[in-house]
């Protein structure tokens, strides 16, 4: 299970959910809302189902959610693994609710342990790629 150690994350999950019941799907959504997920990222085999039972208990556990206080939640069905972790690490953000106090950014492997070494290469070499990018135009 993930443990943020900021009051709110993003999440990147890459994940076969073929074989998982949407039950315990739904569980761990309602835990992960409520330790402060803000941005989540689903990549895999039925992603969209993940995706959709997130989206029912953000809904159920936050019904009166408002532009600053929503949890931005996508699914990368079309995308390669390396694409769904360059949307990840480029695209999502929190609301603005969340943008003082969400700086763990987390990436959870679930189903297929093969996709955890290129998930760990790729979000590696895209970070290093922004943290380069930041450093060349503080430089300018």
């Amino acid at each position: 299970m993930v443990h943020p150690q900021s009051a709110n994350f993003g999440l990147f999950i890459a994940m076969d959910a073929a074989t998982v019941s949407t039950d315990a799907i739904y569980t761990a959504a309602r835990t992960l809302v409520k330790r402060g997920l803000a941005s989540l990222c689903v990549w895999g085999p039925d992603c969209e189902r993940v995706h959709d039972t997130f989206d029912r208990a953000l809904i159920e556990l936050n019904p009166d959610e408002t532009d600053a206080n929503v949890v931005i939640t996508t699914w990368l069905a079309s995308e390669s693994l390396a694409e769904a972790v360059w949307f990840f690490v480029y695209c999502a953000f929190p609301a603005s609710a969340y943008q003082q106090t969400c700086s763990n950014w987390i990436a959870s492997v679930i189903c297929n342990p093969e996709w955890e070494k290129p998930v760990r290469e790729a979000i590696s070499a895209e970070t290093s790629k922004k943290r380069f990018s930041r450093e060349r135009k503080k430089s300018k």
